[in-house]
């Protein structure tokens, strides 16, 4: 596995400077900051919808948000990542809208794809944690993601780490990059690690500012 690192407290001084506000959000309670938002491109199209994920004999309706930019050189010639972005269990989709994520992805020309995961947000569940790797090969399948980079904070790790690692000889398959955020569930796939071929850009956990992530 090929892997960066970063320590989140060394941060500051390596980023331009951004004035910030902090928001709240009302699903989580949970305070966190927002970016001043850049100019974006007049062609980003946001779009909502509810898409109905089947596997092992169920069907999930799960929440969807997604951004893309039509028009970008990238998009047109098809080399547009599809970002998926997950959440922790204190938040939904709805906290990379707050923050400008989705938009600052798509303004580069890649798709930006948010979801709320079973039981959180507009997603009814939960769902067996035995099956959230066939969660996710259903959920990726059904939104006809291509090239996908997996951003995955604290419990969403218990998703995205079965789906990538169970069988690490073909994970470079399912995922051109992986940005595990302290995610949960690490330890059942140490041994399977080394083995893999994803890009791995990993952000340790460290002192939320407003509390436990």
């Amino acid at each position: 596995m090929k892997r960066a690192s970063i320590n989140p407290n060394t941060l500051a001084g390596k980023i331009p400077r951004m004035a910030t506000t902090v928001t709240n959000d009302q699903t989580s309670q949970e305070s966190y900051v927002t970016l001043q938002q850049p100019s974006y491109a007049s062609s980003l199209v946001k779009k909502e919808e509810k898409v109905n994920v089947s596997f092992s004999g169920q069907t999930v309706e799960v929440y969807t948000i997604q951004v893309t930019n039509t028009t970008s050189k990238l998009y047109a010639e098809g080399r547009a990542l599809s970002v998926l972005f997950l959440h922790s269990g204190r938040f939904t989709s709805q906290m990379w809208i707050a923050t400008g994520t989705l938009n600052l992805i798509a303004n580069q020309g890649h798709r930006a794809v948010a979801i709320d995961l079973p039981g959180k947000g507009q997603t009814p569940g939960p769902i067996d944690r035995a099956l959230y790797a066939e969660f996710m090969e259903a959920l990726v399948k059904k939104l006809d993601l291509k090239r996908v980079v997996f951003v995955s904070p604290s419990s969403s790790g218990r998703y995205t780490l079965p789906y990538l690692f169970n069988d690490v000889e073909t994970s470079q398959e399912r995922a051109a990059g992986f940005v595990p955020i302290a995610p949960g569930g690490t330890q059942d796939f140490r041994d399977h690690y080394p083995y893999s071929n994803v890009r791995v850009f990993l952000i340790p956990s460290c002192a939320h500012p407003f509390g436990k992530a």
